[in-house]
């Protein structure tokens, strides 16, 4: 899909090569307004894997449109709709304040939630080492989320950061052997996490109306291709890899060679700061992320209240498909394109001014006998 510019006029800044762009000076629900601006923030958001705004005024109703209208404006499924979470949804009052309580597709991110299931807040920080919890947006779904939408609403003074990390780049950092080896294959995706919380809190998170028909039953896991092509961009990324496939496996692979192919999946995420984008927050700040091509954890290193509004869109079945291409080859035919267009276009102007020109002399030669005549 290509970019129409509807969004040129406002101020963006890429924060590294791989991956994050913030804009300024606009509102999300300015854009959400404008069909052509909605798809090009779609557009942008896929091939940039996560972008950034700063001071939106986003009430409840606004963040669940432009979550859902940005899957729509790229065609996602008509049957795709706002993921309810298995816990942290409206309905979930045992792991929320009533007060917080705001929507069954609205997940209420606490940091009070988080030391009251955690029991303190020592605790938390020695489970969560800083390598672990790189992860995509409801992996675990047989329809998994497109784009996800956050909306910061309170921050501690320092510290909370969130990271992405880009699922092309990490792609990029295979030898093409590699690559050869894991195009086509498929993991199983599964969580535990909130087996333990169900158990843990007593709550039966059974059922449908997880934002598609597929999205139902208690048992968290979905088989998934490991490496996903971004229907957006026709980009190749690494999807299956890190948390998704921490308690789950790849299906053509050995258990050895998954030992192996999943710590260096991992490492390729966590060791590489080049191919990730690290945002510190500030009050009403909205990030918004294409889980389909990144990777994204929380630093777990501050004291203090933060919390944030989420709001998950559920995209279309993830699939490989052998004509995709990877990032870098992307932009390269995108750059020979629009480079061969500019050449015909500079060809065709050169050949319009010669033959204005031509038509100018063949006027004069004309008229020039006629002058002569009068005097």
């Amino acid at each position: 899909m290509e970019l129409s510019g509807a969004l040129s006029s406002y101020a963006q800044e890429e924060l590294t090569p791989s991956i994050g762009t913030k804009f300024a000076g606009v509102q999300l629900t300015e854009i959400l307004k404008d069909a052509a601006q909605l798809r090009d923030l779609a557009i942008t958001v896929s091939r940039r894997g996560v972008v950034f705004f700063n001071n939106q005024e986003l009430t409840v109703a606004d963040h669940k449109s432009i979550a859902q209208a940005l899957g729509s404006a790229v065609g996602k499924p008509q049957d795709s709709h706002l993921h309810r979470h298995v816990l942290l949804n409206g309905s979930g009052v045992t792991l929320q304040d009533i007060a917080e309580a705001v929507d069954d597709e609205v997940s209420v991110v606490s940091s009070t939630d988080r030391i009251r299931v955690m029991r303190n807040r020592e605790h938390t920080k020695s489970l969560i080492p800083g390598s672990h919890g790189w992860h995509s947006d409801t992996f675990w779904e047989k329809i998994p989320s497109d784009y996800t939408v956050l909306h910061m609403l309170d921050v501690p003074e320092i510290g909370g950061d969130t990271l992405w990390a880009s699922g092309y780049a990490v792609y990029e950092k295979l030898s093409p052997q590699w690559q050869r080896m894991l195009d086509g294959t498929t993991a199983l995706c599964a969580t535990k996490d909130y087996d333990h919380l169900r158990q843990l809190m007593r709550y039966d998170f059974g059922g449908g109306g997880r934002g598609s028909p597929e999205n139902s039953g208690t048992k968290l896991e979905a088989i998934q291709p490991v490496i996903r092509t971004n229907p957006v961009t026709g980009w190749k990324s690494v999807f299956a890899a890190a948390h998704a496939i921490e308690h789950g496996y790849i299906i053509e692979l050995t258990p050895y060679e998954n030992n192996v192919v999943k710590e260096y999946l991992l490492k390729l995420i966590t060791h590489n700061a080049d191919l990730q984008v690290r945002h510190r927050w500030t009050k009403n700040d909205v990030a918004i992320w294409d889980n389909r091509s990144v990777f994204h954890r929380v630093n777990f290193d501050f004291e203090g209240y933060r919390r944030a509004h989420r709001v998950v869109s559920i995209g279309e079945k993830p699939f490989f498909s052998p004509n995709s291409l990877s990032r870098s080859d992307g932009l390269a035919r995108r750059r020979a394109y629009e480079l061969e267009q500019t050449t015909k276009n500079a060809t065709h102007t050169e050949q319009k001014s010669d033959d204005s020109s031509k038509r100018k002399v063949e006027t004069n030669v004309i008229q020039l006998p006629v002058q002569r005549a009068r005097l």
